[in-house]
């Protein structure tokens, strides 16, 4: 979060934009989150970190999707201010100083739908039973002595492991075709966070469904990553 917005606000080497058009309560909040300290099964270690070499030649917008890529975040323009999101688990929404445990930012039903419902199904395409996660170890094991290690060194590491019984159940969810995908983590230089993210990328692949709709003024409140329940008789949703 803070990577992100040195980089947006920097006049030299960033993106010149005014300090006025940054959400800062949203990097704030976002910033404790990425500082929080989780069990990774390791020890505990920051949620998310970002240690990564920006290409001065590549575009503006590349560099911050490479930033955003650390945390699983997005960047949204909002009210006139850029505004930073990173999904997690959903445990409710904060409005000003008010948190609403267990709430939804919106919930749909027909007097806000205008017309019907289009209902996106899955693609094979889109489907993983297992991710790679390409990334750089600050600490890899050196695979000539394991009882060294090497600094900064290219790693990978996949979600769910092939000998694990989430491979099998998701495999055979499959009917045993492979479905096999790869992200590549820049910035990141840490086992946990690279396991996590693959693990967070492949069960955001499975079992999705999509919907589209067109939604009376009310929709405008809520941005992209608010959690929204939709209520409609013909899906018996």
């Amino acid at each position: 979060a803070v990577i992100l917005k040195d980089y947006l606000t920097n006049t030299r080497y960033g993106c010149s934009i005014p300090a006025d058009e940054i959400d800062d309560a949203s990097f704030t909040t976002w910033e404790s989150h990425c500082n929080e300290f989780v069990n990774t099964g390791y020890g505990y270690k920051s949620r998310y970190t970002c240690n990564v070499i920006l290409d001065s030649q590549a575009t503006l917008i590349s560099n911050i999707k490479t930033i955003l890529a650390t945390c699983n975040g997005q960047l949204h323009w909002v009210d006139g201010k850029y505004k930073l999101h990173i999904d997690e688990v959903y445990l409710g929404y904060t409005e000003g100083s008010t948190t609403y445990v267990g709430a939804n930012s919106f919930d749909f039903d027909e007097s806000h739908i205008i017309g019907g419902l289009k209902v996106i199904g899955e693609r094979k395409t889109q489907r993983a039973n297992q991710v790679t996660a390409k990334f750089v170890n600050i600490r890899k094991i050196d695979p000539t002595d394991s009882s060294s290690v090497e600094s900064y060194k290219e790693d990978e590491v996949s979600w769910p492991e092939s000998s694990s019984s989430n491979y099998t159940t998701f495999l055979s969810e499959d009917n045993n075709v492979p479905l096999k995908k790869e992200i590549n983590l820049k910035g990141v230089v840490h086992y946990h966070q690279a396991r996590f993210q693959a693990q967070q990328a492949c069960l955001l692949s499975r079992n999705s469904m999509g919907v589209e709709f067109n939604a009376t003024a009310e929709a405008l409140n809520i941005t992209v990553g608010d959690v929204v329940s939709v209520t409609h008789r013909t899906p018996a949703w």
